[in-house]
């Protein structure tokens, strides 16, 4: 969540969405409450791995 904070702040997010396409992610590891919550509201679709421990 630091690094998409710093990176996906508002006035950012239209000069990066013309310079590049999504068309997956993959979150390895636990996605907290606050992650799917991030993405939900951006309205991106993720997919999930978590690791076992």
């Amino acid at each position: 969540m630091a690094h998409m904070e710093q990176f996906l702040q508002e006035e950012f997010i239209p000069t990066l969405l013309t310079m590049m396409e999504l068309t997956s992610l993959k979150m390895l590891g636990p996605v907290t409450e606050e992650i799917d919550d991030f993405f939900a509201k951006g309205g991106w679709a993720y997919d999930a791995y978590p690791l076992a421990m």
